[in-house]
């Protein structure tokens, strides 16, 4: 458990030389994919694109929603906290709730990493799977980089 926490303190370093957000606030990036699973919850191959996806607040209760663009990362600005997934979109009228373990900090003023995450998606039952998170670090800020640039000016 000690070696998951490292590596998820790792993932969630914050963004050195960047233009700092409000001091009330904390910006996260964060890349979301999802893939279908078969009635064993086992991925069948298919990828799926998400209409957006939402987080949540642990502390608070609040749901912030996202776009799941085709040019990810997707950016949210909100208050510091502990943070879960808490669904995805597949369909305009489909929410698809899982909020579990693992959580992720935001911190207050600083650009948080938090990495790709991948669900997979049983559309028979509506269960959701969180196949991985925390992944892809480098990539993740590499394409923040190219789509937010202001915020690390």
């Amino acid at each position: 458990m000690a070696s998951f926490l490292s590596f998820v303190a790792l993932c969630l370093t914050s963004i050195a030389s960047a233009a700092a957000p409000p001091s009330d606030q904390g910006i996260a990036f964060i890349r979301v994919n999802a893939i279908e699973l078969n009635n064993r919850l086992e991925p069948n191959g298919l990828k799926w694109s998400l209409l957006k996806f939402r987080i949540k607040n642990m502390e608070t209760g609040k749901v912030y929603a996202g776009l799941s663009p085709e040019r990810p990362p997707t950016r949210f600005e909100v208050p510091p906290g502990t943070y879960c997934m808490y669904s995805v979109f597949p369909y305009v009228n489909q929410e698809l709730v899982f909020c579990m373990p693992p959580y992720f900090p935001v911190k207050a003023g600083k650009l948080n990493n938090i990495g790709s995450w991948k669900v997979g998606i049983d559309f028979a039952t509506g269960t959701v799977k969180l196949m991985s998170s925390f992944e892809d670090p480098d990539e993740v800020l590499r394409l923040a980089v190219e789509r937010y640039p202001k915020d690390f000016n």
